[in-house]
């Protein structure tokens, strides 16, 4: 009968890890599409098609300056928004492996 009370415990082990390893690809790619976001606006800088502190950057260049910054503060939200969810799931999987290891929740372990 052990086993039986064993198995949805693993399942769940199992299930978590999957998550967690999910979000940690997903923070590395949106990590990537952040940083190549970031590089296109210091590449246009260094090219001078985008200079910050006058009017005379063409409309064009503005309009897309602006769509990247808009775009690297959603992956920037997304990205935290990632974490903290990694978070959690990391704070559940310990508490599972926890339980599973001391089954009886003697309360001997204080976080």
């Amino acid at each position: 009968m052990e086993s039986n009370h064993e198995r949805p415990e693993e399942s769940a082990l199992l299930e978590l890890e999957t998550v967690l390893r999910a979000i940690g690809e997903e923070m590395v790619a949106l990590r990537r599409r952040a940083q190549v976001a970031e590089s296109k606006v210091r590449e246009l800088e260094r090219g001078g098609q985008l200079p910050l502190d006058s009017m005379a950057s063409a409309p064009p260049a503005d309009a897309r300056v602006n769509e990247l910054e808009t775009e690297n503060g959603q992956l920037r939200g997304r990205l935290e928004s990632a974490r903290d969810r990694a978070s959690e799931l990391a704070d559940r999987l310990r508490f599972l492996r926890q339980q599973y290891t001391d089954p009886q929740g003697g309360g001997e372990r204080v976080p």
